[in-house]
């Protein structure tokens, strides 16, 4: 439990929040999720004392040689993946529910869609997270790794009814995607950025 040690260490290094590291609901088919959850509850932190975030998008394998991302949208053709991955309603309810329950907490503080999903209607993925802020599972809501004109429409999906679209974008600096593109937007919407340079 290494990991958790840290966690402890940084808990007592000085009096603001402490940050977790990056996660995502994919990332070792959840168990970086349960060690947090674990970690928190080994070392009982106090909820206000932690700024939890994580991803959705992708399919998390039921065992630890099923690794979505090698399959991509393949995987949800089979019975056991079905609504499981990708951005629809119901997938990301689910997605939540499933990294809430991992993390041990009853909310996190961000939720960001790993990538852009072509397959649902962008309505359809902003209402639901606009439902998801409402219901207190999650306080705040961001994009990772898309291209600029994706997160633009759905910002503009979002404000064009009315829906949460107060947003961090997470960028990567990769071919075809620059970080000037990116933060294009924010400077001219209600949105934040966090840089993270990927080597090529």
């Amino acid at each position: 439990m290494g990991y958790c040690k840290r966690i402890h260490a940084c808990e007592n290094a000085d009096e603001r929040p402490l940050i977790l590291p990056n996660q995502a609901n994919v990332y070792s088919n959840g168990v970086s999720e349960e060690i947090i959850g674990k970690a928190i509850k080994k070392y009982n932190i106090p909820r206000n004392k932690l700024v939890i975030l994580s991803k959705c998008y992708g399919y998390v394998g039921e065992t630890p040689d099923v690794r979505g991302i090698i399959y991509g949208q393949a995987i949800g053709q089979s019975k056991e993946y079905v609504n499981r991955g990708g951005l629809s309603r119901t997938a990301i309810f689910e997605a939540v529910d499933a990294s809430l329950k991992r993390l041990d907490t009853p909310y996190m503080d961000l939720l960001q869609i790993h990538r852009f999903d072509p397959y649902t209607p962008i309505e359809e993925t902003m209402e639901a997270l606009h439902d998801l802020v409402k219901s207190g599972k999650v306080h705040y809501i961001g994009a990772s790794s898309m291209y600029a004109y994706q997160f633009a429409m759905m910002q503009f999906a979002a404000e064009k009814n009315g829906w949460y679209v107060h947003c961090t974008q997470r960028y990567c600096v990769v071919t075809d995607m620059s970080a000037g593109q990116s933060s294009s937007p924010c400077k001219t919407t209600t949105t934040s950025s966090t840089a993270k340079k990927s080597a090529k």
